[in-house]
This record gives C-alpha cells, sequence and structure tokens, in this order.
C-alpha cells in the first residue's frame, strides 16, 4: 500500500477531518506522517519481530573502567533493536530494560564475561565487565525506512497485514487523544490497539514460517 492509501484507511477508522488537513504549504498532513512513521518502527521493534532485510553485524568495545560502550556505525537516536551479541552458546541475555539489567547486577562493578546488555540508541550497557578490553560482535536490526510522500510504499510490513498494523496503530493513536478525558473504557482506542497486537502477532507467525520455509530449502538442496 502507498501512503496515500494507509492514510485513507486511517481515514475510514476515526472520520475525524482535523487529523487530516493539511497545514497551510504542506501536500500531506505531516503530523500524520509523522505517526505512520512511529507506528512502523514500534511494529518493527516488538519482540519476536525479526525481520531479515533489516539485519546487520554491529560491534562495540568494552572498558574495564565502564559498563557501556558505544556501538560502531549507530547514530545516537537509533531506534533499531539488537537481536544477538556475542557468542551465541554463551546465551547473552538481551534486556528490554535498563532497570531490569541494574536490579539484576546492581552496583555494576563485577568482573566476568558479558553475561547481559540493554541497548538504547547507540550506547548498550553490559554486565559483567571483562576485565580487558573487548570487541563484541553483535546482530543488528535496523529502523525501517521512512515514508514521506503519498506514493510511497509501506516498507517491511507485509501488505496483507499493513491496514490492520499500520492502520489500526495510528487509529490507536488517534482515538487516544479523542477519547482522552472519556470516563469509562476507551473503546474505539482499545478496538484498534487490539487489532495492531493481533497483527503484530500474525506478523510473528508468518516470518516464523518464512524462517522455517528457508532452513528446509536449506537442507533440502
Amino acid at each position: 500500500m502507498t501512503l496515500q492509501e494507509i492514510i485513507d484507511e486511517i481515514y475510514l477508522l476515526v472520520k475525524d477531518d482535523s487529523f487530516f488537513t493539511p497545514e497551510e504549504g504542506e501536500e500531506f498532513p505531516a503530523a500524520l506522517v509523522r505517526r505512520v512513521n512511529e507506528v512502523i518502527a514500534s511494529a518493527c521493534a516488538q519482540p519476536g519481530v525479526e525481520i531479515p532485510s533489516l539485519k546487520k553485524m554491529g560491534q562495540f568495545t568494552t572498558d574495564p573502567t565502564e559498563y557501556f560502550a558505544t556501538v560502531d556505525g549507530l547514530s545516537p537516536n537509533f531506534a533499531g533493536k539488537i537481536l544477538t551479541v556475542g557468542d551465541p552458546s554463551k546465551g547473552i541475555k538481551i534486556y528490554a530494560a535498563l532497570e531490569d539489567l541494574y536490579a539484576d547486577y546492581y552496583p555494576l562493578t563485577e568482573e566476568g564475561e558479558i553475561e547481559g546488555v540493554y541497548l538504547a540508541g547507540n550506547v548498550v550497557w553490559y554486565q559483567k565487565i571483562p576485565a580487558a578490553p573487548t570487541d563484541v560482535l553483535c546482530v543488528i536490526q535496523d529502523e525501517p525506512e521512512m515514508v514521506s510522500f503519498g506514493t510511497d510504499q509501506i516498507p517491511v510490513i507485509p501488505e496483507f497485514l499493513q491496514r490492520q498494523i499500520v492502520a489500526h496503530g495510528v487509529a490507536a493513536l488517534l482515538y487516544d487523544f479523542i477519547e482522552d478525558g472519556v470516563d469509562g473504557n476507551k473503546n474505539n482506542a482499545n478496538n484498534s490497539k487490539g487489532e495492531f497486537l493481533r497483527g503484530i502477532q500474525l506478523w510473528k507467525e508468518f516470518l516464523g514460517a518464512r524462517r522455517q520455509h528457508n532452513k528446509t530449502s536449506h537442507w533440502r538442496y
């Protein structure tokens, strides 16, 4: 689907002209386009969503006097995620929250091989701390390409899931605003959030099936 087509789908869900009217000098409503890109990035960052076309190698170097490092080649506002760290046989844990790493390893001073990491932007926090500077390889999932024009295609997300994930994801954000202060449940927001999450689950199943197919094909020939 194109950006214009996904915006049309969002309008069918929300039907509030105030979100869809471009400001003076705009071809498309910039705030709405930002929401679309925000939802696409959020979908890609969901746990269990691993997209082959976005994977790349990364590296960081530990310092015996620090518990964090910068991943080479990433920008400070990097919004992707880290998938694998170091030797896969070591089973290094990837934390979803820095607070959890902090709680498990406070006061973050123990020496030893790396057991857990947390990535935010281009900074990776690690525990334990290797006694000598160590180069650590990692697999990174890059950020999805951003859309900005009406003819741009929605990237990465399979077309058959784009309405469920992108349109409902944006609708949920807009309904959160529309229904702010409403007594009781935010029915429309919750419905669209539910559709978004169901779409994410279907996407994970789709990606898993493709990985299994590729493994089977590899061993068959």
